[in-house]
């Protein structure tokens, strides 16, 4: 499979212009993550949000999970194909630490993590419910 050029990828994520406010209201997306969620289909990988940090944690992994930054943008600013067609309206979980990036959507009671996988060459969209 041939791996998308940087001019590419550049192109899949919208850039904001210079004085071009995002569509969406950053603070109010950090406020509805925060508390632990549970993935519906694999009831055992769970997210945690408190503040500005994140903690994926999953069963039978050998290191213990810790909380890292996130941030919530309306591009990804990492060399990352997996993130595809954004619009302005979509918020991207930015995570610093392992330089990727998630297309986000959050309600009061679900999140969806999505993007493009290179290995299958298929969306996959993760859905979360909240749990506390």
């Amino acid at each position: 499979m041939r791996e998308p050029s940087q001019n590419e990828q550049q192109t899949d994520s919208k850039q904001l212009a210079p004085g071009e406010e995002s569509a969406f209201n950053t603070s109010e997306i950090i406020e509805k993550l925060q508390g632990t969620w549970k993935e519906v289909q694999y009831p055992y990988r769970r997210i945690t949000f408190v503040k500005k940090q994140v903690k994926f944690v999953e069963e039978g992994t050998q290191v213990k999970p810790d909380f890292e930054p996130f941030e919530i943008a309306q591009n990804c600013t990492y060399d990352n194909s997996n993130i595809k067609n954004v619009t302005s309206e979509q918020p991207i979980l930015n995570l610093p630490h392992s330089e990727r990036c998630e297309q986000l959507s959050v309600s009061q009671d679900s999140l969806m993590l999505s993007g493009y996988s290179l290995h299958t060459q298929q969306t996959y969209v993760i859905k979360y419910l909240k749990i506390d």
